[in-house]
């Protein structure tokens, strides 16, 4: 009887450190995750910024090139 008794504590015991292992590697995987999401998340971001700047460049440069050609050819 006593030998049942430590097999089923046995059992339970492993049970429990098996389900305390899939919980921790579940748990690393949703933190791995999460960091990925805010690595691309920042990343669109620095894109965002990146096109942004560059249409306020364009914009400036086209201002720029119509003054020039103004001040080129004042007529218009």
């Amino acid at each position: 009887m006593a030998a049942l008794l430590v097999a089923v504590v046995n059992l339970g015991v492993e049970w429990n450190r098996r389900n305390r292992e899939t919980n921790r590697l579940a748990q690393a995987e949703a933190e791995s995750i999460a960091e990925e999401q805010r690595r691309i998340a920042e990343e669109q971001r620095r894109v965002g910024e990146s096109e942004q700047a560059a249409r306020r460049t364009r914009v400036e440069v086209e201002r720029d090139l119509a003054l020039l050609n103004f001040l080129v050819d004042p007529s218009d």
